[in-house]
């Protein structure tokens, strides 16, 4: 590591505890990979172990992946949040890997492949929320070295056999507080969920040992990013998968 990497790494670590990291003066990673080497620093840096990813392909066709830590993946129905820095509510697919995938190169893996890897689908909800100071205007190698913004992510109903779902094609709904903010019928970016999970497979970039058997990878929100209050009580569902609710606690 460099010592560019360290100093912005240990700036985003010690974000994560206290939000917002500092970052003045420090320049940002020049491209994807070097942003996927401060995300592995920082998971050294915080001890954490990687229970998950979160994938998305970039408007370049490029996909990349943060890392979901343990301590941020959660069945809780409380889980407190810090106001500073907090941005939203995703409402997302997530599968748990039951084998490793490691690269395969000349070998290509298939949705087909991804569904036999996978033993458990379920609905979660993101929470999203920043440790830099003007997210809406980083680089987004920045963002990405920042965990796609993750803050956790609540695993809600699971369910173990969906080969008959059109997953691109479900009916999310999301409520905050008892009022209903999204009711649509699809909505993934990419049509089909396991789109972003595929082309991560088939070009993994992260120095943290890629998809492995145990983990969970949520494949990208259903609603968009909705703005949720620090102390709101979320509820989500997903049509043919289940429910997910958490009640949000603010923290210092």
């Amino acid at each position: 590591m460099t010592n560019t990497t360290h100093s912005l790494a240990s700036a985003l670590a010690a974000g994560h505890k206290s939000p917002p990291a500092m970052l003045a003066g420090l320049p940002v990673p020049a491209d994807y990979a070097a942003a996927m080497k401060v995300q592995a620093e920082v998971a050294g840096t915080l001890k954490a172990r990687v229970a998950g990813w979160k994938v998305a392909i970039r408007p370049d066709g490029v996909a990349v992946a943060a890392p979901l830590f343990d301590h941020l993946v959660s069945t809780a129905r409380t889980f407190p949040v810090a106001p500073s820095g907090l941005m939203g509510i995703e409402v997302e697919i997530g599968l748990r890997l039951a084998r490793d995938l490691p690269p395969r190169p000349g070998a290509l893996y298939t949705r087909a492949d991804i569904v036999a890897a996978s033993d458990q689908i379920f609905i979660g909800i993101e929470i999203v929320s920043t440790r830099l100071t003007d997210h809406g205007n980083a680089p987004f190698p920045l963002v990405l070295a920042d965990n796609m913004a993750n803050g956790a992510y609540i695993i809600g109903d699971v369910l173990t056999t969906w080969d008959r779902f059109d997953l691109g094609n479900l009916m999310t709904r999301l409520s905050f507080d008892g009022i209903e903010v999204h009711a649509r019928r699809g909505g993934h970016g990419n049509g089909d969920p396991l789109t972003p999970v595929i082309a991560y497979a088939n070009q993994p970039l992260d120095h943290l040992g890629g998809f492995r058997a145990g983990q969970i990878v949520t494949t990208g929100t259903l609603c968009g990013l909705v703005p949720v209050k620090a102390d709101a009580l979320v509820e989500a569902s997903i049509e043919d998968i289940g429910k997910a609710s958490v009640k949000l606690q603010p923290r210092a």
